[in-house]
């Protein structure tokens, strides 16, 4: 029987290979689909909270911004005296543009027997590159503010703090957190007693819990569950002289512990962002949050998802949900840093304490930051036909797009919180 990989026996099941002549294959083709499938589009999340700016003509490619220093409040008088007056003070912002753009070129002999219409595709994916190097550019401007928040250290079995990191290179992303206290019975013969906690935890195969060691004259030993043992195995030290019946106890604690953006995390930089008097963006604060950080919150029992809001509300592009306040807006384009060298002395200022990757959540108030439209400067697809710019045989045509941006430059810094975090995905995700 002919069938489309062998030749079948009907009757045993058996199958024959195609052999020269006799063969079906080039009968056997692949479905060609007409429809070209399409990348992913780039969403402007970055730049639809930035306070938009004309830069004219015939100016330098800076634009500068002032605003006048606060000044301090009042004092009481004293009848009669005149008070000393204050300063008035400015600082200058400064937000330089610079032009970016690429293209690419193809030959007449593509153009005339490729099946797509490359010229048609080919634009559409310049212009898709176009609004991903704007999306990048003015995330990559927010990353040079100093306003930081970084998340604590939780087991996210229990949520309980164990520590509060203050850089990166402190964030915990499933690493083992070890605590271990020493403390001495009513003794007068010892009078102080330390533990190391690494080399406990490894004695008792990283248990939790209370571990109490007594001390019998009868043989000078020390006895843990019966057992004697050496204290200094377990990384115990004692100062002066045990007696009979004399207690050590040791409290272990073994965590796993993640830096994660939780709710109480999110609460808190609502907190920051109030009490720095930044402006709300509408009745809220808006967050442009990583996906892969995003999925820590959505579990969270006060979450609004983006279906439950009233119908009447504007929603911002890409946004998901509201918690605590906060309307947050998921970008695959928010920061996903730490770059890992060789050793560990090679790793940048973002990799945590794993070596792995770090998360950039942006808590924005409204107008933190600037982006210039350059008059003349704007965005612009640049489309050359073979016979125009093809030299003497019109051999090829060009797409390419250009345009000048300053990405984006923070006016406010109080108003631009950048929360740090790492997420079950720190040993995986890519940096972007």
């Amino acid at each position: 029987m002919n069938a489309t990989e062998n030749y079948v026996n009907s009757n045993t099941g058996e199958t024959e290979s195609f052999s020269g002549n006799n063969t079906l294959a080039p009968e056997m083709k692949d479905y060609y689909n007409n429809e070209l499938l399409e990348n992913y589009r780039v969403k402007e999340i970055f730049t639809q909270f930035g306070r938009r700016y004309n830069l004219p003509k015939r100016h330098k490619g800076v634009s500068e911004f002032r605003k006048i220093n606060a000044f301090a409040t009042a004092s009481l008088l004293t009848e009669g005296v005149i008070p000393a007056g204050q300063k008035m003070g400015f600082t200058a912002i400064q937000a330089i543009v610079r032009q970016y753009g690429t293209y690419f070129s193809i030959t007449d002999k593509l153009e005339l027997r490729a099946v797509d219409d490359v010229i048609e595709t080919g634009t559409k994916e310049m212009a898709a590159s176009m609004h991903q190097t704007m999306e990048k550019l003015a995330r990559d401007g927010l990353l040079t503010g100093t306003n930081v928040l970084y998340c604590d250290n939780i087991d996210p079995k229990t949520g309980e703090v164990l520590s509060t990191p203050t850089s990166c290179a402190e964030m915990e992303a499933g690493g083992t957190v070890i605590s271990a206290t020493a403390s001495k019975g009513a003794s007068t013969g010892i009078t102080a007693v330390t533990v190391t906690a690494a080399t406990f935890a490894e004695k008792v195969d990283g248990q939790s819990g209370k571990y109490v060691f007594t001390y019998a004259t009868t043989g000078t030993a020390w006895k843990l569950n019966g057992n004697s043992v050496t204290l200094s195995d377990y990384g115990i030290s004692v100062t002066g002289s045990p007696d009979n019946n004399d207690t050590v106890t040791v409290d272990l604690s073994v965590s796993k512990a993640v830096s994660l953006l939780t709710p109480r995390m999110v609460s808190r930089a609502v907190d920051i962002l109030i009490k720095a008097n930044a402006p709300m963006i509408g009745s809220n604060y808006v967050a442009i949050i990583h996906p892969s950080v995003a999925g820590d919150l959505r579990r969270c029992p006060d979450w609004i998802s983006i279906n439950k809001y009233n119908s009447s509300r504007n929603i911002f592009n890409g946004e998901i949900g509201e918690l605590h306040g906060v309307r947050f807006i998921v970008d695959t384009y928010a920061p996903v840093l730490g770059v890992a060298g060789e050793t560990s002395a090679g790793d940048d200022d973002y990799v945590n304490k794993e070596r792995g990757r770090t998360y950039a959540t942006y808590f924005l108030g409204s107008e933190g930051y600037a982006i210039i439209d350059p008059e003349g400067g704007h965005a612009e697809m640049i489309i050359h036909d073979k016979d125009e710019i093809g030299g003497p045989l019109n051999q090829f045509s060009t797409i390419g797009y250009k345009f000048e941006t300053n990405g984006a430059t923070i006016l406010y810094p109080e108003r631009v919180l950048r929360v740090m975090s790492c997420s079950s995905y720190s040993a995986t995700d890519a940096v972007n």
